[in-house]
């Protein structure tokens, strides 16, 4: 089931029903029967948008949950400055315990023309209390991304390329 909002986005929400069985048609109890989960997302007129999304599985009390904005500033006909926010969580809603908690926050400043940006990332995590900063470089070449960071600024630096392709079908 979804729903457009007109100025604000779209959002969707459902429930995932599974039944597994043998092949002699015996129902077999330690899937998870019932997801439930819904998702939101949104864009401004400022170039403000956020998502939000949360899945529950019953059975096992699994639940996972995501927020984040995201926010583009143009600075100039040639420059514009992205700042991105996300919390992840993992947790057993039953125990009342998460696996995960996650912080993490980006800036990348992009010259339009050329597809160069350079960016700043850090990610806490909120169980182990752990801090990751990287600075990098990205290219973009139509649909091919190429990044050189240095990874993990604080502790010990670690240099890292990679390489990613977007694909639509």
């Amino acid at each position: 089931m979804g729903v457009k909002l007109d100025d604000f986005g779209a959002a969707t929400a459902g429930t995932d029903l599974a039944v597994s069985t043998n092949r002699s048609g015996r129902i077999l109890s330690d899937e998870p029967p019932i997801a439930v989960w819904g998702s939101f997302s949104g864009t401004s007129g400022s170039g403000l948008s956020r998502h939000a999304s949360a899945r529950l599985e019953t059975r096992r009390g699994a639940f996972h949950g995501d927020i984040g904005r995201r926010r583009t500033i143009v600075l100039s006909t040639k420059t514009d400055l992205t700042l991105e926010r996300e919390l992840t969580l993992d947790c057993h809603l039953y125990s009342g315990r998460c696996q995960t908690v996650l912080l993490q926050q980006t800036a990348r400043l992009l010259e339009v023309k050329s597809g160069t940006a350079l960016v700043a990332r850090s990610r806490m995590d909120g169980l182990k209390f752990d801090l990751e900063q990287s600075l990098g470089v990205e290219q973009r070449l139509g649909r091919l991304t190429l990044r050189a960071s240095l990874d993990d600024l604080q502790q010990q630096p670690q240099p890292s390329l990679s390489a990613n392709m977007r694909l639509r079908w």
